[in-house]
């Protein structure tokens, strides 16, 4: 009778796991990143009540008989199926998309997560909400990726000095048309901002285009030349007036074909003197003119890009997919501030859960694999202004709670039963 009962409370004990962990499951049904628990059974040991016997001539075999001891819960793993992606336009916030595990601090050891509900404290370090672990990952300094994980500081406020323009780039079209023009006169102009001194007041460059002189074609000639159109380019520093200021300057000519196109003149020359300015350098500008042509339209020949910006302030800052993160400046430049890189292990259900959404490293789970996120397509990717949320799905826990009640009932009539006949046996010898 007592193996029955014993029998009959391992089924009770076993499905209390079962209500406990679906119960779990449940609460947790709006917890960002929480991965659900699965619960498996294994049966006992059996007690053999007659052994097996191999067949002989005659008789034939036996087969054992065995009676077993209840059931035992076998494992309590995580489910890593992905949860559904929420945008939240906050720019801290973080999920991955695939396989990987957050890496974040909590000042002992390296934790790992899937919750990117992220959040800035008071010095810019990006920090999980709630708890304050520290999100680790490669913070740059300048251009340069440090090679060793540190915690993830974004510096609001960063000022990034201005830079003086070192190459500019134009395009568009000089008119084939315009009068060849004396030494004093200008057939084009253009002009864009090239410095910005201590208090960002603006250093501009003029460019001026004239036209030089008009080449008919000489096919008789030794050797016979094609037509060509010359023009003369000046560059100069002005101020927001106008008026030229003495820093230097350059000049240069172009040759158009034909057809239109630049035959000669491609590149040139500018000479910054800059060294007077507070915090300014000397040096040069290269000019490229690849992009401009001389076709019989109107000229808008002007600089299309160049490489000088003045100061500016960190403000924001965006995720790419591959765990960058750019700051935005108010000069309108971004600059790399960090990397974030996902942790993966070769049997994540073998992790040890610590609570607060988090990980730790067992001795099963395997040391993680720390790679850039989007590692030759393995590694997930990394989304920004977007959680991961619970994976947890609410009608197959319902299914879990009357499994697991249904289980509990059954073994408790179990115990009932055995009492009974307990009782019963007990009453005999009156």
């Amino acid at each position: 009778m007592l193996r029955s009962l014993y029998t009959a409370v391992s089924g009770v004990l076993a499905h209390q796991t079962y209500l406990d962990v679906t119960g779990h499951n449940v609460s947790n049904v709006n917890t960002v990143g929480f991965k659900r628990d699965v619960v498996q059974f294994a049966d006992m040991l059996y007690q053999t009540k007659r052994n097996e016997a191999g067949p002989v001539s005659p008789p034939g075999g036996v087969n054992p008989a065995q009676v077993g001891l209840g059931v035992r819960t076998a494992s309590i793993s995580p489910n890593f199926v992905q949860g559904a992606l929420q945008m939240t336009e906050i720019p801290t916030d973080m999920a991955i998309q695939g396989e990987g595990f957050f890496i974040v601090s909590d000042g002992k050891q390296n934790l790992y997560t899937r919750a990117g509900n992220f959040a800035l404290d008071r010095d810019g370090n990006l920090v999980m909400q709630g708890n304050g672990y520290m999100v680790q990952g490669y913070q740059y300094n300048g251009t340069e990726l440090a090679g060793a994980l540190s915690s993830v500081n974004i510096p609001i406020g960063d000022v990034m000095p201005a830079k003086a323009t070192t190459n500019a780039m134009f395009r568009s079209n000089l008119d084939s048309r315009s009068p060849v023009a004396a030494e004093d006169i200008v057939s084009h102009k253009d002009m864009f901002t090239v410095y910005y001194d201590e208090q960002n007041k603006p250093i501009h460059m003029a460019v001026e285009f004239r036209k030089a002189y008009e080449r008919p074609a000489d096919p008789t000639g030794d050797p016979p030349t094609d037509f060509e159109i010359g023009w003369s380019w000046r560059a100069y520093f002005v101020d927001s007036t106008g008026a030229v200021l003495p820093y230097g300057g350059g000049e240069g000519e172009l040759t158009f074909g034909p057809n239109g196109n630049l035959t000669s003149g491609n590149s040139g020359s500018v000479t910054a003197n800059f060294g007077s300015i507070p915090g300014g350098a000397n040096g040069s500008i290269a000019m490229d003119f690849n992009g401009l042509t001389g076709f019989a339209s109107n000229s808008t020949a002007r600089m299309y890009d160049h490489d000088g910006y003045r100061s500016g302030s960190l403000t924001g800052w965006s995720t790419s997919d591959y765990g960058l993160i750019s700051g935005m400046y108010t000069n309108g430049q971004t600059r790399p501030v960090a990397e974030i890189p996902l942790a993966t292990f070769r049997n994540p259900q073998g992790l040890t859960q610590v609570g607060k959404t988090c990980f730790a490293v067992s001795a099963n789970s395997g040391q993680p694999n720390i790679r850039a996120a989007g590692w030759e397509g393995v590694v997930g990717l990394i989304k920004g202004r977007t959680i991961e949320m619970s994976n947890v799905d609410l009608s197959e826990e319902f299914v879990n709670l009357i499994r697991s009640q249904r289980g509990l009932q059954a073994n408790s009539r179990a115990v009932t039963t055995s009492d009974r006949i307990l009782e019963v046996t007990l009453g005999l010898k009156r």
